[in-house]
Protein backbone atom coordinates (compact mmCIF):
# COMPACT_ATOMS: atom_id res chain seq x y z
CA UNK A 1 0.00 0.00 0.00
CA UNK A 2 1.49 3.42 -0.80
CA UNK A 3 2.11 6.09 1.74
CA UNK A 4 2.20 3.55 5.00
CA UNK A 5 5.77 3.57 6.41
CA UNK A 6 6.46 0.59 4.99
CA UNK A 7 10.17 -0.87 5.53
CA UNK A 8 12.64 -3.54 4.46
CA UNK A 9 12.43 -5.33 1.18
CA UNK A 10 9.59 -6.42 -1.22
CA UNK A 11 8.94 -9.79 0.15
CA UNK A 12 9.27 -12.33 -3.09
CA UNK A 13 6.11 -14.29 -2.43
CA UNK A 14 4.13 -11.15 -2.99
CA UNK A 15 3.98 -11.65 -7.20
CA UNK A 16 3.37 -15.16 -6.77
CA UNK A 17 -0.26 -14.26 -6.64
CA UNK A 18 -1.92 -15.22 -10.38
CA UNK A 19 -4.56 -12.83 -9.91
CA UNK A 20 -2.63 -10.03 -8.82
CA UNK A 21 -3.60 -6.78 -11.09
CA UNK A 22 -2.52 -3.53 -9.43
CA UNK A 23 0.78 -3.16 -6.95
CA UNK A 24 1.36 0.25 -5.76
CA UNK A 25 4.44 0.22 -3.16
CA UNK A 26 4.98 3.74 -3.73
CA UNK A 27 6.26 6.52 -1.27
CA UNK A 28 7.55 4.18 1.44
CA UNK A 29 11.03 3.23 2.39
CA UNK A 30 11.01 -0.01 1.00
CA UNK A 31 15.05 -1.11 0.20
CA UNK A 32 16.68 -3.43 -1.81
CA UNK A 33 16.27 -5.22 -5.08
CA UNK A 34 12.58 -5.40 -6.89
CA UNK A 35 12.66 -8.97 -7.18
CA UNK A 36 12.44 -11.09 -9.84
CA UNK A 37 9.51 -13.09 -8.78
CA UNK A 38 7.70 -10.16 -10.58
CA UNK A 39 7.87 -11.96 -13.51
CA UNK A 40 5.42 -14.13 -11.86
CA UNK A 41 2.07 -12.35 -11.44
CA UNK A 42 1.20 -12.86 -15.18
CA UNK A 43 -2.15 -10.49 -14.42
CA UNK A 44 -0.18 -7.52 -13.30
CA UNK A 45 -1.30 -4.39 -15.24
CA UNK A 46 0.70 -1.41 -13.24
CA UNK A 47 3.61 -1.71 -10.87
CA UNK A 48 4.05 1.36 -8.96
CA UNK A 49 7.42 1.14 -6.49
CA UNK A 50 8.27 4.59 -7.06
CA UNK A 51 9.64 7.17 -4.42
CA UNK A 52 11.45 4.40 -2.03
CA UNK A 53 14.57 3.02 -1.20
CA UNK A 54 14.72 0.66 -4.25
CA UNK A 55 18.62 -0.43 -5.03
CA UNK A 56 20.28 -2.92 -7.42
CA UNK A 57 19.48 -3.31 -11.05
CA UNK A 58 16.22 -4.12 -12.73
CA UNK A 59 15.55 -7.45 -12.95
CA UNK A 60 15.43 -9.03 -16.59
CA UNK A 61 12.20 -11.08 -15.40
CA UNK A 62 9.86 -7.72 -15.29
CA UNK A 63 9.54 -8.51 -19.40
CA UNK A 64 7.47 -11.92 -18.09
CA UNK A 65 5.05 -9.20 -17.11
CA UNK A 66 3.65 -8.97 -20.37
CA UNK A 67 0.59 -7.70 -19.64
CA UNK A 68 2.15 -4.81 -17.43
CA UNK A 69 0.66 -1.25 -18.42
CA UNK A 70 1.82 0.61 -16.07
CA UNK A 71 5.40 0.59 -14.74
CA UNK A 72 6.74 3.44 -12.38
CA UNK A 73 10.64 2.94 -10.88
CA UNK A 74 11.53 6.35 -10.02
CA UNK A 75 12.88 7.76 -7.08
CA UNK A 76 14.75 5.33 -6.06
CA UNK A 77 18.64 4.01 -6.16
CA UNK A 78 18.59 1.92 -8.86
CA UNK A 79 21.52 1.02 -11.12
CA UNK A 80 22.85 -0.56 -14.14
CA UNK A 81 21.40 -0.29 -17.94
CA UNK A 82 17.74 -0.22 -19.07
CA UNK A 83 17.76 -4.23 -19.73
CA UNK A 84 16.94 -5.01 -23.12
CA UNK A 85 14.00 -7.28 -21.52
CA UNK A 86 12.38 -4.34 -20.45
CA UNK A 87 11.27 -3.55 -24.42
CA UNK A 88 9.32 -6.61 -24.51
CA UNK A 89 6.48 -5.01 -22.45
CA UNK A 90 4.94 -3.92 -25.44
CA UNK A 91 1.71 -2.76 -23.48
CA UNK A 92 3.08 -0.18 -21.37
CA UNK A 93 1.32 2.95 -21.45
CA UNK A 94 3.82 4.38 -18.98
CA UNK A 95 7.21 4.00 -18.36
CA UNK A 96 8.61 6.38 -15.31
CA UNK A 97 12.91 5.86 -15.11
CA UNK A 98 13.45 9.36 -13.53
CA UNK A 99 15.34 9.55 -9.84
CA UNK A 100 17.46 6.54 -10.17
CA UNK A 101 21.25 6.18 -10.77
CA UNK A 102 20.77 4.55 -14.21
CA UNK A 103 23.90 4.37 -16.77
CA UNK A 104 24.74 3.21 -19.93
CA UNK A 105 22.64 4.77 -23.30
CA UNK A 106 19.19 5.48 -23.70
CA UNK A 107 18.31 2.75 -26.14
CA UNK A 108 16.92 3.30 -28.94
CA UNK A 109 14.35 0.07 -28.84
CA UNK A 110 12.24 2.50 -26.87
CA UNK A 111 10.34 2.65 -29.92
CA UNK A 112 9.18 -1.10 -29.56
CA UNK A 113 7.10 0.64 -26.89
CA UNK A 114 4.06 1.65 -29.17
CA UNK A 115 1.66 2.32 -27.22
CA UNK A 116 3.92 4.61 -24.41
CA UNK A 117 1.85 7.58 -23.67
CA UNK A 118 4.23 8.64 -20.80
CA UNK A 119 7.82 8.72 -20.56
CA UNK A 120 10.41 10.09 -17.89
CA UNK A 121 13.62 9.14 -18.15
CA UNK A 122 15.70 11.14 -16.12
CA UNK A 123 17.71 12.31 -13.76
CA UNK A 124 19.67 9.23 -13.71
CA UNK A 125 23.76 8.82 -15.22
CA UNK A 126 22.58 8.05 -19.07
CA UNK A 127 25.72 8.81 -21.58
CA UNK A 128 25.37 9.60 -25.68
CA UNK A 129 22.11 10.69 -27.21
CA UNK A 130 18.55 11.28 -27.24
CA UNK A 131 17.68 8.08 -29.28
CA UNK A 132 15.63 9.27 -32.39
CA UNK A 133 13.48 5.82 -31.96
CA UNK A 134 11.34 7.99 -29.57
CA UNK A 135 10.23 9.96 -32.17
CA UNK A 136 8.20 6.61 -33.28
CA UNK A 137 5.62 6.81 -30.26
CA UNK A 138 2.92 8.37 -31.95
CA UNK A 139 0.75 7.79 -28.65
CA UNK A 140 3.06 9.80 -26.25
CA UNK A 141 1.44 12.43 -24.74
CA UNK A 142 4.08 13.09 -21.42
CA UNK A 143 7.84 13.08 -22.81
CA UNK A 144 10.19 14.04 -19.28
CA UNK A 145 13.82 13.83 -19.66
CA UNK A 146 15.29 16.23 -16.80
CA UNK A 147 19.01 16.29 -15.41
CA UNK A 148 21.04 14.08 -17.96
CA UNK A 149 24.38 16.12 -18.02
CA UNK A 150 25.30 13.17 -20.13
CA UNK A 151 23.01 13.63 -22.95
CA UNK A 152 24.04 15.39 -25.57
CA UNK A 153 23.78 15.36 -29.43
CA UNK A 154 21.32 17.80 -31.37
CA UNK A 155 17.70 18.47 -30.41
CA UNK A 156 15.75 16.04 -32.45
CA UNK A 157 13.57 17.56 -34.94
CA UNK A 158 11.91 14.10 -35.40
CA UNK A 159 10.13 14.28 -32.10
CA UNK A 160 8.54 18.16 -32.60
CA UNK A 161 7.78 16.41 -36.21
CA UNK A 162 5.95 12.83 -35.35
CA UNK A 163 4.99 13.38 -31.73
CA UNK A 164 1.81 15.31 -32.43
CA UNK A 165 -0.50 14.03 -29.47
CA UNK A 166 2.38 15.72 -27.11
CA UNK A 167 0.81 17.92 -23.84
CA UNK A 168 4.23 18.44 -22.10
CA UNK A 169 7.71 18.23 -24.12
CA UNK A 170 10.31 18.44 -21.15
CA UNK A 171 14.22 18.51 -22.41
CA UNK A 172 16.02 20.22 -19.36
CA UNK A 173 19.30 20.26 -17.53
CA UNK A 174 21.52 18.26 -20.65
CA UNK A 175 24.06 18.73 -23.25
CA UNK A 176 21.45 19.04 -26.29
CA UNK A 177 22.44 21.57 -28.39
CA UNK A 178 21.30 22.80 -31.79
CA UNK A 179 18.45 24.97 -32.74
CA UNK A 180 14.84 24.84 -32.12
CA UNK A 181 13.22 24.22 -35.12
CA UNK A 182 10.06 25.97 -36.63
CA UNK A 183 8.67 23.00 -36.54
CA UNK A 184 8.49 23.16 -33.00
CA UNK A 185 5.66 25.37 -33.77
CA UNK A 186 3.45 22.66 -34.81
CA UNK A 187 2.23 20.60 -31.84
CA UNK A 188 -1.28 21.38 -31.85
CA UNK A 189 -2.44 20.59 -27.83
CA UNK A 190 1.07 21.05 -26.65
CA UNK A 191 0.52 22.94 -22.99
CA UNK A 192 3.99 22.59 -21.65
CA UNK A 193 7.29 23.21 -23.48
CA UNK A 194 10.70 23.01 -21.08
CA UNK A 195 14.16 23.57 -23.03
CA UNK A 196 15.83 25.30 -19.99
CA UNK A 197 19.56 24.62 -18.81
CA UNK A 198 20.58 22.96 -22.59
CA UNK A 199 23.54 24.32 -25.03
CA UNK A 200 20.42 25.48 -27.33
CA UNK A 201 21.81 28.31 -29.61
CA UNK A 202 19.91 30.18 -32.77
CA UNK A 203 16.88 32.63 -32.70
CA UNK A 204 13.32 31.79 -30.88
CA UNK A 205 11.31 30.75 -33.87
CA UNK A 206 8.52 33.26 -33.79
CA UNK A 207 6.21 29.82 -34.40
CA UNK A 208 5.99 29.00 -31.33
CA UNK A 209 3.56 31.52 -31.20
CA UNK A 210 1.26 29.18 -32.90
CA UNK A 211 1.27 26.82 -29.46
CA UNK A 212 -2.48 27.99 -28.93
CA UNK A 213 -2.69 25.88 -25.93
CA UNK A 214 1.02 26.36 -24.10
CA UNK A 215 0.23 27.30 -20.52
CA UNK A 216 3.91 27.56 -19.85
CA UNK A 217 7.50 27.77 -21.81
CA UNK A 218 10.84 27.60 -20.03
CA UNK A 219 13.86 28.39 -22.62
CA UNK A 220 16.08 29.93 -19.87
CA UNK A 221 19.92 29.21 -19.51
CA UNK A 222 20.35 28.91 -23.14
CA UNK A 223 22.63 30.95 -25.80
CA UNK A 224 19.29 31.72 -27.81
CA UNK A 225 20.20 35.48 -29.99
CA UNK A 226 17.94 37.53 -31.47
CA UNK A 227 14.33 39.16 -30.20
CA UNK A 228 11.56 37.79 -28.27
CA UNK A 229 9.18 36.41 -30.69
CA UNK A 230 6.12 39.31 -31.34
CA UNK A 231 3.72 36.39 -31.81
CA UNK A 232 4.19 35.19 -27.97
CA UNK A 233 1.29 37.78 -27.81
CA UNK A 234 -0.92 34.66 -29.28
CA UNK A 235 -0.30 32.53 -26.40
CA UNK A 236 -3.45 33.58 -24.97
CA UNK A 237 -3.81 30.68 -22.47
CA UNK A 238 0.35 31.15 -21.15
CA UNK A 239 0.68 31.61 -17.12
CA UNK A 240 4.48 31.84 -17.15
CA UNK A 241 7.19 32.83 -19.74
CA UNK A 242 10.76 32.25 -18.84
CA UNK A 243 13.59 33.26 -21.06
CA UNK A 244 16.09 34.35 -18.33
CA UNK A 245 19.97 33.76 -18.78
CA UNK A 246 19.95 33.96 -22.75
CA UNK A 247 21.72 36.06 -25.06
CA UNK A 248 18.07 38.09 -26.05
CA UNK A 249 18.38 42.20 -27.67
CA UNK A 250 15.58 44.40 -28.48
CA UNK A 251 12.73 45.19 -26.15
CA UNK A 252 10.24 43.53 -24.44
CA UNK A 253 7.39 43.04 -27.36
CA UNK A 254 4.48 45.43 -26.55
CA UNK A 255 2.19 41.84 -27.79
CA UNK A 256 2.94 40.65 -24.41
CA UNK A 257 0.27 42.89 -23.20
CA UNK A 258 -2.72 40.47 -25.14
CA UNK A 259 -1.82 37.88 -22.30
CA UNK A 260 -4.48 38.48 -19.28
CA UNK A 261 -3.66 34.96 -17.77
CA UNK A 262 0.12 35.60 -17.13
CA UNK A 263 1.53 35.58 -14.03
CA UNK A 264 5.33 34.26 -14.22
CA UNK A 265 7.31 36.71 -16.95
CA UNK A 266 11.18 36.52 -16.45
CA UNK A 267 13.18 38.10 -18.83
CA UNK A 268 16.72 39.31 -16.71
CA UNK A 269 20.53 37.53 -17.49
CA UNK A 270 20.19 38.83 -21.27
CA UNK A 271 20.98 42.21 -23.41
CA UNK A 272 17.24 43.59 -23.65
CA UNK A 273 17.23 47.23 -23.51
CA UNK A 274 14.24 49.73 -23.71
CA UNK A 275 11.32 50.93 -21.28
CA UNK A 276 8.27 48.60 -20.68
CA UNK A 277 5.50 49.41 -22.75
CA UNK A 278 2.78 51.10 -20.77
CA UNK A 279 0.40 47.82 -22.08
CA UNK A 280 2.62 45.52 -20.85
CA UNK A 281 3.03 47.22 -17.62
CA UNK A 282 -1.26 46.85 -16.89
CA UNK A 283 -0.19 43.12 -17.02
CA UNK A 284 -0.03 44.06 -13.38
CA UNK A 285 -3.10 45.09 -12.53
CA UNK A 286 -4.40 41.78 -13.82
CA UNK A 287 -2.60 38.27 -12.96
CA UNK A 288 1.32 39.24 -13.27
CA UNK A 289 2.63 39.09 -10.08
CA UNK A 290 6.46 38.06 -11.13
CA UNK A 291 8.21 40.50 -13.83
CA UNK A 292 11.89 40.18 -13.11
CA UNK A 293 14.04 41.87 -16.04
CA UNK A 294 17.51 43.46 -15.98
CA UNK A 295 18.01 46.92 -14.06
CA UNK A 296 18.87 49.66 -16.53
CA UNK A 297 22.68 51.11 -16.12
CA UNK A 298 23.65 54.30 -18.09
CA UNK A 299 27.66 54.51 -18.94
CA UNK A 300 28.95 57.95 -19.02
CA UNK A 301 27.93 58.90 -22.27
CA UNK A 302 24.53 58.48 -21.57
CA UNK A 303 24.21 55.08 -23.31
CA UNK A 304 21.65 52.87 -21.46
CA UNK A 305 21.32 48.99 -20.97
CA UNK A 306 19.42 47.16 -19.19
CA UNK A 307 15.32 47.77 -19.42
CA UNK A 308 13.43 50.26 -18.06
CA UNK A 309 10.85 49.25 -15.86
CA UNK A 310 9.84 51.11 -12.81
CA UNK A 311 9.58 48.64 -9.20
CA UNK A 312 7.01 47.76 -8.15
CA UNK A 313 4.56 49.45 -10.66
CA UNK A 314 5.62 47.50 -13.51
CA UNK A 315 8.55 45.08 -12.93
CA UNK A 316 8.42 43.37 -9.41
CA UNK A 317 12.25 43.77 -9.19
CA UNK A 318 15.20 43.66 -11.52
CA UNK A 319 18.60 42.32 -11.90
CA UNK A 320 22.23 43.57 -11.76
CA UNK A 321 25.37 41.67 -13.11
CA UNK A 322 26.15 42.17 -9.18
CA UNK A 323 23.50 39.55 -8.45
CA UNK A 324 23.05 37.37 -11.71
Amino acid sequence: AARNNIEGAIPEGLFLNENLVNVDLSFNTLTGPVPPTVGEALELRELSLNSNLLSGRITQRLADAELLEYLNLGNNQLVGSIPDSLFELTNLKLLELGGNELSGTIPNDLEKLKLLRALTLGPNNFQGELPTGIASLTELQYLVVRDLPGVGGRLPVSYARNLKDLIEFTITETGVEGNIETVFGDLPVLMRLDLSQNQLRGTIPSELGNLGNLTTINLSENFLEGTIPTTFGSLVDITRIELQDNLLRGNIPTTLSQLPDLEFLRVDGNELTGRVAAEVCALRDEELDNFIADCPVFDSDGVQSGVICDIPSCCTGCRTEFNS
